[in-house]
C-alpha cells in the first residue's frame, strides 16, 4: 500500500529535524494504522481515493499521527 502523505505533505505542516527515510516510513506505518481502522469500521475508503478531498482528509490524519509520535 501507498502512504496516504509524503515527506513532502508532512513538511508543509511541520518543521521536522527527522531523516526523509525515517519520516517516510513512519508516514508508511500511521497509513497503514488508518486503513486498518477504517476497514474495521466497515469503511470503504478505496472506493474514495480518486477524491482529493478524501485523500486530503487521510493525509492530514496521517500526518498529524506522526507528528504526535516523534
Amino acid at each position: 500500500m501507498e502512504s496516504f502523505a509524503t515527506v513532502e505533505d508532512y513538511l508543509a505542516y511541520y518543521d521536522a529535524d527527522v531523516e526523509p527515510q525515517r519520516l517516510n516510513a513512519l508516514l508508511l506505518k500511521a497509513s497503514r494504522l488508518i486503513a486498518s481502522q477504517l476497514d474495521a469500521s466497515g469503511v470503504d475508503w478505496r472506493s474514495k481515493l480518486e477524491d482529493c478531498c478524501y485523500m486530503g482528509l487521510l493525509s492530514d490524519v496521517a500526518c498529524d499521527v506522526v507528528h504526535r509520535s516523534i
